[in-house]
C-alpha cells in the first residue's frame, strides 16, 4: 500500500446517523478522505455562509501527529467535485443543500456569473459562459434569482452548485482538510499517488518529517488556441505555452514540497491507459500524451527567459513538455510544482509537412534551452570549467546536427551527453542543475527518436 492517505479513498467513513436537528449548532455526520485531503460533513440547518466559514476555520483534524485547520471546501476539479458529492449524499443533510468555500465578489460588469472565485486564493470560478475553470452550476444557475446571491451551494434540490443568499433552506456545510503526503513513501519502489493518474518518485530519501502537499484543478482548453497562443492560468503563474493543448479537459496538480531536491531528477507517471504509442506516429500529435512541468517559481525556467522565435511555437511560455517515454508518458522534473495531466503536442496546422515542421522547430528550441542549462550550471559553480567544456562541445555537436537535418547523429550526440551527466559530479546549488540537465537530455533523446525522425523518413 503507498504511503498516501489517498490509499483511503473512496473509504466513507459514517460517524454519526443522529436526526437533523434544526439548529445552527454543527453536528458531524459523515467524513472521509479523498486526494490527500479529508472531508467532513456537518449538518446545521439555517447556517449562513459567514457563519459556516467561520466554523470550518475553527475546526481541527490531526493525522500522524500534526494539527492541521480546516476551511470550506473548495471543489476545483470534477474528480473531488464527485467525491464531496457522494460524501453530501451519503450524510442525509437536511435540508440537503449545503455550503462550500466559493463566493462572489465585486465585478464590472455586475452579473450573476462574475467574479466568482474560491477562498484561500484558490482561483476563480466560471460563471456563466466562461468554461476554462472547473465549474458544476445547475441548470439556469448563477442566477441571483433571491436578489444578491453571493455564496455558493451544492445539492439544491439534486447534485450540482447554486447561488445562494443566507437563507434557512442551507442544511449544513462541508469542511475540507489539507493533508500532506508524507513523502518518505514517495522515496520507495512505486513512489507515491499525488492523484489518480499520477504517481511520484523521488531521487532520494527526504529528511525526517518532510511532506508534500496536494491540490488539483481541472480546467477545459479552448481547442481553437492549441498551436496559436498561450494559457496563462493562476493570474499568470503557470503559463503553458501555445504548442501544449489540453485533449481537451487537463489536470493541473500543484504540489508543495515542505523540502528541497538539490539534486537528481523526480520521475512522473501520468497513467495515460489511453495513449497510443505507436511508432512512427501517424501525424497526430494527440495520440500521444506528454508529460507537462513548471517550477512554482517561473524565473527558475529558462523557458521564460529565453522564449521561442520560432512562427511553429508562437507567444511566451513558461512550462515545458519533458516526456521522455511513451505508455505511461514517464517524465522527469526537478522538483515539485505545477504538473499537468492531459495535454498533447498540437500546432496551428495539422498538415503533415506542418507537424514535422513544428517538431523541428521544437527540438531546435528546447536543443537551444539546453545549452542554456548548462551556461547557467557552470555559472553556479555546479559543474567545473573541465566538465562545463565537455557538455557544451557534446551539445553543440547535437545541436549542429540536428541544424543539418541529421537526425540520427543528433540523437546519439545527446545519447554520450547523457552519459556523460551520469559520470560527473554536479555539486548540489540551491536550484537543482542537476536535475535540470538530466530531465533536458532525456527528453530531447525521446524528442528525436519517437517524433521528429519518424516523421522525418
Amino acid at each position: 500500500m503507498k504511503p498516501n492517505v489517498r490509499a483511503l479513498a473512496p473509504v466513507t467513513l459514517l460517524l454519526a446517523l443522529a436526526p437533523v436537528v434544526v439548529s445552527a449548532t454543527p453536528v458531524l455526520l459523515n467524513a472521509g478522505f479523498f486526494d490527500g485531503h479529508y472531508y467532513e460533513v456537518y449538518s446545521a440547518a439555517g447556517i449562513d455562509w459567514p457563519s459556516a466559514d467561520s466554523a470550518a476555520k475553527g475546526k481541527s483534524f490531526t493525522y500522524q501527529g500534526k494539527v492541521i485547520p480546516g476551511h470550506l471546501a473548495t471543489l476545483t476539479s470534477k474528480p473531488e467535485d464527485d467525491f464531496v458529492e457522494s460524501l453530501r449524499v451519503a450524510s442525509a443533510v437536511s435540508p440537503g443543500e449545503a455550503w462550500v468555500g466559493g463566493l462572489q465578489t465585486a465585478c464590472e460588469p455586475v452579473s450573476p456569473g462574475c467574479g466568482w472565485a474560491w477562498i484561500n486564493d484558490e482561483g476563480a470560478i466560471a460563471g456563466v459562459n466562461n468554461a476554462l475553470t472547473y465549474a458544476n452550476w445547475q441548470v439556469g444557475e448563477p442566477n441571483d434569482s433571491g436578489g444578491d446571491e453571493k455564496y455558493l451551494g451544492i445539492g439544491h434540490g439534486g447534485p450540482g452548485w447554486n447561488d445562494e443568499r443566507a437563507l434557512g433552506n442551507i442544511g449544513g456545510f462541508v469542511v475540507e482538510y489539507d493533508v500532506p503526503i508524507n513523502a518518505a513513501g514517495c522515496a520507495n519502489v512505486g513512489g507515491c499517488e499525488t492523484t489518480a493518474g499520477q504517481t511520484l518518485t523521488l531521487p532520494a530519501a527526504p529528511p525526517n518529517g518532510a511532506t508534500i502537499g496536494v491540490k488539483t484543478y481541472t480546467f477545459m482548453d479552448d481547442p481553437s488556441r492549441c498551436g496559436k497562443t498561450p494559457l496563462s492560468l493562476f493570474g499568470g503563474a503557470l503559463v503553458i505555452p501555445s504548442y501544449l493543448c489540453g485533449s481537451p479537459s487537463f489536470l493541473v496538480v500543484k504540489t508543495e514540497p515542505s523540502f528541497g531536491i538539490p539534486s537528481g531528477t523526480v520521475d512522473i507517471f501520468p497513467d495515460n491507459t489511453a495513449n497510443e504509442c505507436a511508432s512512427p506516429i501517424t501525424g497526430d500529435p494527440a495520440h500521444q500524451a506528454v508529460v507537462v512541468w513548471q517550477a512554482t517559481d517561473s524565473s527558475e525556467m529558462h523557458e521564460k527567459n529565453f522564449p521561442a522565435t520560432s512562427d511553429y511555437l508562437p507567444g511566451i511560455g513558461y512550462a515545458g513538455e519533458f516526456t521522455d517515454g511513451c505508455g505511461s508518458s514517464r517524465g522527469n522534473v526537478r522538483s515539485g510544482s505545477y504538473h499537468v495531466i492531459g495535454m498533447h503536442i498540437g500546432f496551428a496546422n495539422d498538415a503533415p509537412a506542418f507537424v514535422l515542421g513544428g517538431y523541428v522547430a521544437l527540438t531546435s528550441y528546447k536543443l537551444q534551452l539546453l545549452r542554456v542549462a548548462i551556461d547557467a550550471a557552470k555559472n553556479a559553480n555546479a559543474i567545473s570549467r573541465a566538465q562545463y567544456l565537455v557538455l557544451k562541445a557534446t551539445a553543440d555537436i547535437a545541436a549542429n546536427q540536428f541544424g543539418r537535418g541529421q537526425y540520427v547523429a543528433s540523437w546519439f550526440a545527446l545519447k554520450v551527453l547523457d552519459v556523460e551527466l551520469q559520470k560527473i559530479k554536479i555539486t548540489p546549488q540551491p536550484f537543482n542543475h542537476e536535475g535540470d540537465l538530466k530531465m533536458r537530455t532525456s527528453n530531447l533523446i525521446f524528442m528525436i527518436q519517437a517524433k521528429v525522425y519518424p516523421l522525418s523518413k
